[in-house]
């Protein structure tokens, strides 16, 4: 299951949905100082596989169930070319890139088969361990400060 949600247009620069306050002046940064990157953004995408509650409970907790059992993706950057998944950290870890690893497994499994897939963790800092398995994942890391 994908669920995007609202397309937000690369000029928006406002709060995005479900960006905690930590990482919103990382994304910030991150944003303009590669202004144009994409076409548009979604926020907040939901992917994966739900759980999905019994028949019979309420159809709003049913969909809220559904909802949050599936796993987050802070940002997908569409352009006509390719779709690249953004998580944002302050500190990226190696368990960030298998993170990214798995959303993008998911997306290859829910989008067509020749849809081109990007990476990409954007991180105040990362220590090496996340660098070299990041690079041997083919997930771009970018430290904001750098």
């Amino acid at each position: 299951m994908l669920i995007l949600g609202p397309k937000y247009p690369n000029s928006w620069d406002g709060r995005p949905p479900g960006m905690t306050h930590d990482d919103l002046p990382v994304w910030l940064i991150w944003r303009w100082q590669h202004p144009g990157r994409h076409d548009y953004y979604h926020y907040n995408v939901r992917v994966g596989s739900p759980i999905v509650p019994p028949e019979n409970d309420p159809e709003n907790y049913r969909k809220m169930a559904i909802y949050n059992s599936l796993l987050r993706i802070d940002a997908i950057g569409i352009t006509s070319e390719v779709w690249t998944i953004y998580e944002v950290k302050q500190t990226a870890e190696v368990q960030t890139t298998w993170q990214v690893d798995v959303y993008r497994s998911l997306l290859r499994i829910e989008l067509p088969p020749e849809t081109k897939i990007g990476a990409v963790i954007v991180c105040e800092r990362a220590d090496i361990t996340t660098k070299t398995n990041a690079q041997e994942l083919g997930i771009q890391v970018y430290e904001i400060g750098e």
